[in-house]
C-alpha cells in the first residue's frame, strides 16, 4: 500500500465528508420518526399569522401525551424497582410516585416549557436575524426535543452564561437552546437584566464562576456584571455602539410591535426558569417520606430532571396520532431498515473487495 500524504486539505475533506453523511443519517431518521415536519400548520392560522388560540390547543394535546408517556415511563421505573428485592410497595410507592394526573405544578412546567419553546421558534426574524440565527429554531418538532436536551448542569452556570452576555451586552450569544432567544426577549420586554433577578447572595457566590478576566474587571471597577460595559465606557452610547446592541435596535423595534403576549411570556419564561434551576433540586436528594406532600415533591422534582425525555415522548406519541411520525407504519418502518442493510452490505462488500486487492496491507 502506497502511503497517503497526509495534509490539513485531505483531513479537511475526511471531516466534512463525515459531516455530510451524519447529517444524511440525521435526515433519514428524522423523515422516518417526523420530527423534520414543520410545526408552523399547529400555531398559525389560515393567513400565516401567529394563532394564540391554536397554540394553546397544540399545547393541551402536547401535554397530554406528556402524561401518558409519563405515566408509560413511571410505570418502567416501578418495575425497576420491583427487580430489586431491597425494595418494598411502599419503598416504590414513594421512590416512582403513584399513578396520577398531572398535579397542577407539573402541568404548568410543562406547558411554561411548550408555550416558551413554540414562541420563539415561530418568530421567523428571531431563526435568521442578519445570520446571527438566535434562536436556531427549524420550525420543526425537532426544536421541541433540542430546546429540552440543551440544559445547563446547574443554577450558577446559567446564571454565569447570563451574566457575561449582559456584561459584553452580546445579546445573549453566550448562551444555548431555549435560554438565548427567551432571555433576549425577555430582557427586551421588560429592561430588566436577567442576571439582576438572582437574590444578593446568589450573584455573588456564582460571581466567582465568572470568566477570570471579566471578574477581575469587576472587581477593578466596583461594579456588577450588568454595569460593566457602562462603567468601563461612561457613554451608554458608546458601548451599546462597540458591543454590537445598537446593531438590533431596528429588529428590536419590530419585536416590541408585533411579538403578542410579551408579558404571559415573560411570566412563563422565568416560572419555566426558576422551576428548572430550582435551589431544593440541586441541593437535595429525594425525600424518603410516605407522605402525600413529600411524595408529590419526589414526582415533581422527577419531571423537572426528566424533561427532556418526556418531551421526545409526548412529541413521539403527537405526530404518531397524525400519521407524521412513521415508526408505527409497518410498511415505511420495515422498508427503512431494509434500505439501511442493504446499504450496509454494500459497504461491506467494498470492504471485502478492498482486502482482496490489498489495498489495507
Amino acid at each position: 500500500m502506497q502511503p497517503i500524504e497526509i495534509d490539513s486539505k485531505y483531513i479537511s475533506i475526511m471531516e466534512f465528508r463525515e459531516k455530510l453523511i451524519m447529517e444524511e443519517l440525521e435526515q433519514y431518521a428524522k423523515t422516518l420518526t417526523g420530527e423534520g415536519e414543520s410545526i408552523l400548520p399547529f400555531i398559525r392560522d389560515e393567513n400565516g399569522n401567529y394563532s394564540e388560540e391554536k397554540t394553546w390547543k397544540f399545547i393541551g394535546e402536547l401535554t397530554e401525551y406528556a402524561h401518558v408517556y409519563w405515566e408509560y415511563y413511571q410505570e418502567c421505573q416501578r418495575q425497576s424497582y420491583r427487580e430489586n428485592s431491597s425494595f418494598s410497595e411502599s419503598d416504590i410507592e414513594m421512590l416512582a410516585g403513584p399513578s396520577a394526573s398531572f398535579s397542577q405544578d407539573e402541568k404548568d412546567f410543562l406547558q411554561n416549557f411548550f408555550y416558551c419553546a413554540i414562541r420563539v421558534a415561530e418568530v421567523d426574524l428571531l431563526c435568521n436575524l442578519r445570520g446571527r440565527h438566535i434562536s436556531q429554531a427549524t420550525q420543526t418538532f425537532q426544536d421541541f426535543i433540542r430546546y429540552s436536551s440543551e440544559q445547563y448542569a446547574s443554577r450558577a452556570e446559567l446564571y454565569v452564561g447570563e451574566a457575561t452576555a449582559e456584561a459584553y451586552r452580546s445579546n445573549y450569544a453566550e448562551l444555548k437552546g431555549l435560554y438565548r432567544p427567551a432571555s433576549l426577549l425577555t430582557h427586551l420586554f421588560t429592561g430588566k437584566d436577567l442576571s439582576e433577578r438572582y437574590p444578593e447572595w446568589e450573584q455573588e457566590k456564582y460571581g466567582e464562576y465568572l470568566p477570570t478576566e471579566l471578574k477581575e474587571n469587576l472587581k477593578q471597577l466596583g461594579c456588577r456584571p450588568s454595569a460593566f460595559i457602562y462603567e468601563l465606557f461612561g457613554d451608554p452610547d458608546q458601548s451599546d455602539a462597540v458591543y454590537g446592541e445598537a446593531c438590533f435596535e431596528e429588529e428590536a423595534e419590530w419585536l416590541k410591535t408585533h411579538f403578542t403576549e410579551q408579558k404571559q411570556f415573560v411570566e412563563r419564561y422565568l416560572a419555566f426558569k426558576n422551576r428548572k434551576y430550582a435551589l431544593e433540586y440541586e441541593e437535595s436528594n429525594v425525600i424518603c417520606s410516605s407522605d402525600p406532600e413529600s411524595v408529590a415533591q419526589n414526582r415533581l422534582r422527577d419531571l423537572v430532571i426528566s424533561l427532556d425525555r418526556v418531551v421526545k415522548g409526548a412529541v413521539r406519541l403527537f405526530t404518531d396520532s397524525r400519521k407524521i411520525c412513521r415508526i408505527q407504519d409497518d410498511n415505511a418502518y420495515f422498508t427503512a431498515s431494509t434500505l439501511l442493510r442493504q446499504a450496509r452490505k454494500r459497504l461491506k462488500k467494498l470492504d471485502r473487495e478492498d482486502k482482496g486487492r490489498g489495498s489495507y496491507v
